[in-house]
C-alpha cells in the first residue's frame, strides 16, 4: 500500500470525502467515518463485522457481505454511532484497476498493456465536499493526438526533481443517471457499479495530458527516480454502496487523487520541444502500487 495516500485522509471534517480503501480480504467491506466517535463504537462495530476491524485515516471498516441496508441496521442496533454518521456508512465489493501503461505509437511497435484486474475490496464514504480541502485541480484531457509520435529513445533523458506534492484532480461525474430519496425517509441505501473511464485520469505535464507514446521515456526516468508507476491512462472500476439523504437527489461523482514533481528535464527528445526546461508532471496516486489501483473520493453529488 503507498503509505502517502493515508496521509491525505488523516482528518475528516463534516463534509469532507473518503478514499478508497485497502482490503486484503478478498471480500466485501462496509464501514463509516469514525473520527468523531468515542472508542466504545469502534469496538462494537466488531459485533457487525465477519473479520477483524480496519482502520484507514479517519475511518473504520470490515469484512461484510449482507449490504449496506443490514450493515446500517446493525450499526443503529449494537453500537453507540450516532445518526448523524449513520447515513455515511458504506459498502464496497469487486475493486479493480483498468490501466493502460502505454499507448501504442505511429510506427512505435509499442504495446497496449493492461494492469490485470485485481479484484479487492474497499471502502469509502459518500460526503460532498472533498474538493473544498484539497490545491487547485490539475487539467484533465480526455482525448489523445489523433497520430501520436513514437516513442523517444531513452539515452540522455534526465529530470533532476526539485520537489513533489500531492493534489486533487477534477471531479468526474461516474454514474449516468441520478439517484433520489424520498423526503419521508430519513435516508435511502442506493448502489452503483462505477467505471470512471480510461481517457479521464491520464499522466499529465504542465496540466496537460501526457498520455502519448512520446512521453513515455520520460515518465521512465521520472519512475526510476521516484519509485513511482506513471500509466499513460487509468480507471477505476468498483461496486459501490451508498445513502441518499431524504428529500434530496443527484449522482455519483469521482475525485481522482495526483502525486505530482516538478524540477528540470534535459535530453528528452519530441516530449517537450526543447532540450532542458522546467515542468511539472503528475501521475495517479494509488491504494496499493502493486495492483495499481487508483486512489480518490467517491461522494454524493446533490443536485435537488
Amino acid at each position: 500500500m503507498s503509505s502517502d495516500s493515508s496521509l491525505l485522509f488523516q482528518h475528516c471534517p463534516d463534509g469532507s470525502g473518503a478514499p478508497v480503501l485497502p482490503n486484503n480480504t478478498q471480500t466485501a467491506v462496509c464501514g463509516f467515518p469514525s473520527r468523531f466517535e468515542n472508542s466504545s463504537v469502534t469496538t462494537g462495530l466488531s459485533g457487525c463485522c465477519e473479520g477483524g476491524v480496519e482502520t484507514f485515516g479517519c475511518n473504520s471498516y470490515c469484512s461484510y457481505s449482507q449490504g449496506l441496508a443490514r450493515f446500517t441496521a446493525c450499526l443503529q442496533n449494537n453500537t453507540d454511532v450516532s445518526n448523524s454518521t449513520l447515513p455515511y456508512a458504506f459498502c464496497q465489493s469487486n475493486i479493480a484497476a483498468r490501466n493502460i501503461r502505454s499507448v501504442p505509437g505511429q510506427s512505435s511497435g509499442g504495446s497496449r498493456r493492461y494492469t490485470a484486474p485485481s479484484i479487492t475490496g474497499t471502502l469509502l464514504v459518500v460526503m460532498l465536499l472533498a474538493f473544498f480541502a484539497a490545491p487547485t485541480a490539475a487539467a484533465i484531457v480526455h482525448s489523445l493526438d489523433k497520430n501520436p509520435v513514437k516513442r523517444q529513445s531513452s539515452s540522455g533523458c534526465t529530470f533532476d526533481q526539485k520537489a513533489n506534492y500531492t493534489t486533487i484532480r477534477n471531479t468526474l461525474q461516474v454514474t449516468a443517471h441520478g439517484y433520489t430519496c424520498a423526503s419521508s425517509e430519513g435516508f435511502c441505501p442506493s448502489q452503483a457499479f462505477v467505471d470512471t473511464g480510461l481517457d479521464r485520469n491520464n499522466r499529465t505535464v504542465n496540466g496537460t495530458s501526457a498520455a502519448e507514446p512520446v512521453y513515455d521515456i520520460l515518465f521512465g526516468v521520472i519512475s526510476n527516480a521516484t519509485g513511482r508507476s506513471f500509466p499513460a491512462m487509468t480507471s477505476l472500476l468498483i461496486n459501490h454502496e451508498f445513502s441518499v439523504m431524504g428529500g434530496s437527489g443527484g449522482t455519483l461523482g469521482f475525485t481522482p487523487y495526483a502525486w505530482c514533481a516538478n524540477g528540470t528535464a534535459s535530453g528528452c527528445g519530441n516530449a517537450l520541444g526543447s532540450d532542458s526546461v522546467f515542468v511539472d508532471v503528475c501521475g495517479p496516486m494509488f491504494v496499493d502500487e502493486n495492483e495499481e489501483i487508483i486512489q480518490g473520493t467517491l461522494l454524493f453529488i446533490v443536485s435537488s
